[in-house]
């Protein structure tokens, strides 16, 4: 066993309540997944317009603050690369 006691080393301690600090799946960050994917799953479907129903669907599933900027980042930005390698690929089949 290491000797830790100069290092500055302390094991983590969990919370008399249980948790240990760490995140769970679901709950607030899981619901701005999930409203991410919901958008994007329309947008591919459906062709909704993710800038249209993205705020919609944040108010309608109570999504606020921290979370909501995540739901937008994710969106926006999986579908900005996604823009970005279809027109790779257009470039690289066309031989342009």
């Amino acid at each position: 066993m290491t000797d830790h006691s100069r290092s500055g080393y302390r094991p983590a301690r969990r919370a008399e309540n249980g948790d240990d600090g760490k995140r769970r799946r679901g709950g607030a960050s899981g619901t701005a997944r999930r409203v991410a994917y919901d958008v994007l799953k329309a947008v591919q479907e459906r062709d909704a317009y993710a800038n249209l129903l993205l705020p919609s669907m944040l108010r309608e599933r109570h999504v606020t603050g921290r979370d909501a900027a995540l739901a937008t980042e994710l969106t926006y930005g999986t579908l900005r690369h996604q823009a970005a390698t279809t027109r790779s690929w257009t470039r690289a089949s066309t031989g342009l």
